[in-house]
């Protein structure tokens, strides 16, 4: 995901937990990999370390990505596999939350938030 804003931003603090969407590859165990070729390893019902998030160019590299919806996701995992980067069977695309206290920001589609949870 690519997040695109203003160097105007504000960021937000989460007042409940915020229900969002990743696609994560399956690690054939109860544990979950991001897409790209990263060490982050999620496992359900844990809260990930907190990052700083950061910004480039008006657009926000570093922090937890993750969609609005999983209709979004059906897109992503389409782009995925037309350009051949990962074989579907190996995406899921899981529930996870922004939980409550947490900076994080938002555009029309997706959240960047500074830690997340997977949840199912």
């Amino acid at each position: 995901m690519c997040f695109e804003t203003t160097k105007n931003a504000r960021a937000k603090i989460a007042k409940t937990d915020i229900e969002c969407w990743k696609v994560i590859r399956i690690n054939n165990s109860p544990v979950y990999k991001w897409v790209h070729n990263s060490k982050i390893i999620y496992k359900k019902g844990k809260v990930m370390p907190m990052v700083t998030i950061s910004f480039y160019k008006g657009i926000i590299e570093a922090g937890y990505h993750s969609s609005k919806t999983n209709t979004e996701m059906l897109i992503t995992i389409a782009s995925f596999m037309s350009c051949g980067a990962i074989d579907k069977k190996e995406m899921i695309i899981c529930k996870f939350i922004i939980p409550v206290g947490t900076r994080y920001y938002e555009n029309e589609t997706e959240y960047v938030s500074e830690t997340i949870k997977l949840i199912e």
